[in-house]
């Protein structure tokens, strides 16, 4: 718990700062907010199209790890909101409403973080298709199109890199020994 006021005093501090220098430098502040400020919806999304951001825009504007965090906390929220808009709930309801959807809200944001953190933290079952194991439901449906593009393009590549390699290493040993051809086709290798 300590750790999430802390890092809420963090973020709210780098969003201070960001608004206070935005009007000075421009764009540079205005980025930091806005990338800030994404968190809530961001961090839900997979670990592959989070890092990608971070890299793309640098460790300054956006932290994944941060942002995942804050999604977590964020989520309470937003399905609680989820549910009430849901079921129609209105200020007039009876108390039992309002807290059986704060209970069932809760719960299940609860019950997907704990999902989300055990599939993040868990290393020994760690494979392309599960590093993305960060990301909400919602998030998921999302960057799924995305990480399969992108698992095939590197899978596609690193088969290529492998091809180049064997036929650089059959290239080299032909070099090597341009007369192993003609001397296996004459039958001299075995003399």
């Amino acid at each position: 718990m300590a750790k999430i006021k802390q890092m809420a005093k963090e973020i709210g501090k780098d969003l201070g700062r960001g608004l206070a220098t935005a009007g000075k430098s421009g764009a540079r502040g205005l980025a930091q907010v806005v990338c800030k400020a994404s968190y809530p919806i961001l961090g839900n999304l997979s670990h592959n199209l989070q890092g990608r951001i971070q890299h793309m825009v640098g460790e300054n504007y956006y932290d994944a790890e941060d942002a995942t965090t804050v999604s977590y906390i964020s989520n309470l929220l937003v399905y609680n909101y989820g549910l009430a808009s849901l079921y129609d709930l209105k200020p007039t309801d009876t108390f039992g409403r309002h807290m059986s959807i704060a209970f069932f809200g809760s719960a299940f944001a609860l019950i997907e973080g704990a999902i989300r953190w055990a599939i993040d933290h868990d290393e020994a079952k760690k494979s392309p298709l599960s590093s993305g194991g960060c990301a909400s439901l919602a998030g998921k449906l999302v960057s799924l199109p995305f990480d399969l593009a992108s698992y095939s393009y590197d899978a596609a590549k690193k088969y290529l890199r492998g091809v180049k390699e064997r036929v650089d290493l059959q290239e080299r040993y032909q070099k090597r020994s341009p007369n192993l051809e003609v001397m296996a086709q004459n039958g001299e290798e075995g003399k």
